[in-house]
């Protein structure tokens, strides 16, 4: 079982005995996140039609380009394999990282009264561990960007409490 938790200015992507991503969210500036003590950096692009760059030091590894209403997005790695990327608002708001129609990971937002939090949980495709965490790490950084465009306290993203299942 895999969590997000969030550790002072840092939120990590922890197992029961291990931290296998540190992400520093900036939502002006670019987002880092480290897997086994290699930096990587997330940068936003665009306003009408952002997309994301994902770099492990100064190489670009990962493109994420959304269409024009954001519904449907495609990743595209270095070596130039794609993956889908899938945005849904039935009731609550829904990110699927796909390989085909299967998923890879997904995030959720469930919402009990007034308090939110934001569900991760891994799919039923078996990509390898550095794409899988690079994967949950940008869609983390998808997810604190929808939650702090729509709150205005500093530290509102504190209330995205990460839970997953496998």
């Amino acid at each position: 079982m895999m969590n997000w938790i969030k550790a002072g200015e840092l939120y990590e992507l922890r197992t029961e005995n291990e931290s296998l991503v540190s992400l520093k969210f900036d939502l002006l500036n670019s987002t880092t996140f480290k897997i086994r003590n290699q930096e990587y950096t997330i940068r936003k692009k665009g306003f009408w039609q952002p997309y994301y760059l994902v770099y492990k030091g100064e190489l670009l590894i990962a493109t994420l380009r959304h269409d024009f209403w954001g519904s449907k997005g495609r990743i595209e790695l270095a070596n130039h394999t794609t993956y889908n990327v899938e945005y849904t608002f039935k009731n609550t708001l829904t990110l699927k990282f796909l390989h085909k129609e299967q998923e890879i990971l997904s995030y959720h937002v469930e919402t009990t009264g007034a308090v939110s939090k934001s569900v991760f949980k891994v799919g039923v495709v078996i990509v390898e561990e550095e794409l899988l965490l690079v994967l949950a790490a940008l869609g983390m950084t998808i997810f604190l960007g929808i939650f702090n465009e729509f709150t205005t306290h500093d530290g509102d993203a504190a209330m995205l409490m990460m839970i997953s299942a496998i």
